[in-house]
């Protein structure tokens, strides 16, 4: 059979085979095997021309085979049971899809993916892009020292798939990961949260590590539970100093998510403060976080108060409220107390303290999904002299440590 001109887009040589009549008339000629291959937009193909010529008896004359094999593979040539190298990538950052080449001259080369050429250096060195893809989407890596490898610039997760180097035989699936959580980046202290690590196209075998913000790999136990063939992590409580990425390891690759945890920052928890008499006092409230326009997150505050603790039995006071209906919050003030810091800060100062202004006080801010809260205690000391007023050199005087009620066991030290 007598085989077309040269396609526009492939590479074989425009020759003509033998036609049956060719070798009806010529039985002693002896013709071989021809295999050309060529890629046209969109796929890719391979055919096979196998002709012999056969004499019969009896007038028989020749028998004529013609076999032709029409293959669509992703490369361009005949794979069979090709075999499939996995590459992971982290959705936002670059791709490398590796292809050998042959170091000793450039040749043209192409790719393609789930059937469709994306990609294609002819001889010269020049590139060709195809099905939507551009110079800011895809470039060769290292052509000029003789491989075909290409990088995909930036993934996303659409991107994930089969792709084929038309030098090898085997495919590349690349995997594209990215962590995700249905409740935002945002979270109170001792509230759960669920992360979930996507991957496409999905993986069958578990090759999934969780990190924690330290590095250190997490597995379920009390607070964690992993499940889904460990693709989602859910904590319970989260703590502060959970705070920060959390990845998810899929072999080389690794994508994270940012948790921000909103809490009561270590030196404000539970604090002990001192002052004497008639001397101020900073009672502190310190964040882990800011919150602006009175939102953090998904969390909104709802109310905040300063409240003074009475004994068992007594009833909270308040003394202060916060004000959230400007950009920047701040309380409310009065002769007694004054705003004591800026940003994560929301300190308060209390002016003039007496023994009266001794004991427990709690702040309380209101989200409309949880709250948050820290106790202070405030110390009251005053020296007093007996006798007082002025007195005589070598004179007697007794000083006296007057410490204010309700305090916890505490170590006083004269200097």
């Amino acid at each position: 059979q007598k085989v077309p001109g040269e396609h526009p887009d492939h590479n074989c040589p425009n020759q003509n085979y033998p036609t049956k009549e060719e070798i009806s008339n010529n039985p002693n000629r002896k013709f071989g095997i021809g295999f050309c291959s060529f890629m046209a937009e969109g796929d890719s193909t391979a055919v096979l021309y196998v002709y012999r010529q056969h004499q019969q008896q009896k007038k028989m004359g020749i028998e004529w085979f013609l076999m032709c094999i029409l293959l669509w593979s992703t490369f361009g040539m005949v794979h069979i049971g090709a075999a499939e190298n996995q590459v992971f990538a982290t959705e936002g950052k670059d791709a490398l899809l590796p292809c050998s080449g042959t170091a000793a001259s450039k040749v043209s080369f192409s790719w393609l993916y789930d059937n469709k050429r994306i990609y294609q250096i002819q001889s010269s060195g020049m590139p060709q892009y195809g099905f939507g893809y551009t110079a800011n989407r895809i470039t060769a890596f290292n052509y000029n020292s003789g491989t075909y490898s290409i990088k995909l610039l930036k993934v996303t997760m659409p991107d994930g798939g089969t792709y084929k180097c038309s030098s090898e035989p085997n495919v590349i699936k690349l995997h594209v990961i990215k962590v995700t959580s249905p409740d935002g980046e945002h979270y109170l202290h001792l509230t759960d949260v669920k992360l979930k690590c996507d991957i496409n196209p999905p993986i069958s075998e578990n090759l999934i590590t969780w990190l924690n913000p330290k590095g250190e790999s997490v597995s379920s136990s009390s607070r964690y539970h992993v499940s889904d063939g460990d693709k989602t992590l859910d904590i319970r409580n989260i703590q502060i100093h959970e705070s920060g990425q959390w990845r998810c390891r899929v072999k080389d690759a690794e994508a994270y998510y940012t948790v921000q945890v909103l809490g009561i920052s270590d030196r404000s928890q539970s604090a002990m403060v001192y002052t004497s008499v008639n001397q101020s006092a900073v009672l502190p409230l310190e964040l882990t976080q800011d919150i602006k326009n009175s939102k953090f997150g998904n969390f909104n505050l709802k109310k905040g108060e300063l409240l003074r603790l009475k004994e068992e039995g007594g009833r909270s006071t308040a003394l202060a409220l916060l004000n959230n209906s400007q950009q920047k919050l701040f309380w409310e003030e009065t002769d007694k107390i004054q705003n004591e810091g800026s940003g994560h800060s929301l300190s308060i100062r209390l002016v003039s303290a007496s023994f009266q202004d001794a004991g427990r006080y709690r702040f309380h801010l209101t989200f409309d999904k949880g709250t948050l809260q820290n106790d202070v205690h405030l110390v009251v000391l005053q020296v007093t002299a007996s006798p007082e007023g002025k007195i005589a050199e070598k004179d007697t005087v007794n000083l006296t440590c007057q410490v204010s009620n309700n305090t916890p066991p505490l170590k006083l030290v004269w200097k």
